[in-house]
């Protein structure tokens, strides 16, 4: 870390943009993994502190208001304290599918993490989702918010 700041290769925003990148890259080959997908929800949401680094305050209350960074968050600082501590927007995450022992083969058989949306939560995208479309929307709103800001 050079004068505290970054981590290694991390130093700027467009560093960690990169590093969110190499999480969803990770996510999108299983959408099955709850550590992949909890590291790229923590980068995703995280991506605010790299972006106004202290400064902008307002801004970046405005940011983290958007519905999507609000499940970006429960999902980051709520699993990571046990429970939602910021607002409601996730009602549930779990697993689904179902299978017989009799037929389950390695390899054929998807459990993907769904995440179940409050019932009072706009979003625009339905009460649930699939983790990886979930993904896809964090990246193109990411890669909107910093280009528009000339970050990337």
């Amino acid at each position: 870390m050079k004068n505290n700041k970054g981590f290694i290769e991390l130093n700027n925003v467009t560093d960690y943009w990169e590093k969110l990148l190499h999480d969803y890259d990770e996510l999108k080959k299983s959408d099955e993994d709850a550590y992949k997908a909890f590291n790229f929800f923590v980068t995703a949401y995280h991506l605010l502190d790299w972006i106004f680094e202290g400064k902008y305050p307002e801004e970046r209350t405005k940011l983290n208001n958007i519905p999507l960074l609000k499940i970006c968050s429960h999902i980051a600082n709520g699993i990571k304290h046990f429970e939602p501590i910021r607002h409601d927007a996730v009602k549930e995450v779990e697993k689904e599918g179902v299978y017989e022992e009799v037929v389950y083969e390695e390899g054929i058989y998807e459990r993907p993490i769904i995440i179940h949306l409050d019932d009072d939560f706009i979003t625009g995208i339905g009460n649930s989702i699939r983790i990886s479309d979930l993904a896809d929307k964090v990246i193109e709103f990411w890669k909107k918010e910093l280009s528009d800001r000339d970050l990337i």
